[in-house]
């Protein structure tokens, strides 16, 4: 049986968050940096960061109450091996 604990999908989203936060303080260094400080740059980076607060806020609340310690089976020898017995209807 092949099985996939829960908390293996919350740390790859762990890294997904990684990743995301990696890019966006590059975003801001080379804002900070270039000097391209406009209006549009501050409402379009403001609206970035909302949007990743929002969304942390709102995977904080929906994975709460998940019990990470769960499995996922992906494969069970028992699925093929019932295939080729007899049923009786």
């Amino acid at each position: 049986m092949i099985d996939i604990p829960l908390y293996m999908f919350l740390f790859l989203y762990f890294l997904f968050l990684a990743v995301i936060s990696v890019f966006l303080l590059i975003n801001l260094y080379h804002i900070i940096v270039s000097g391209s400080m406009t209006l549009t740059s501050f409402f379009l980076t403001f609206l970035i960061f909302g949007g990743l607060g929002f969304t942390l806020y709102m995977t904080l609340q929906l994975t709460a109450q998940v019990h990470w310690g769960n499995t996922l089976t992906v494969f069970d020898p028992a699925w093929i091996s019932n295939i080729f017995t007899p049923s009786n209807f």
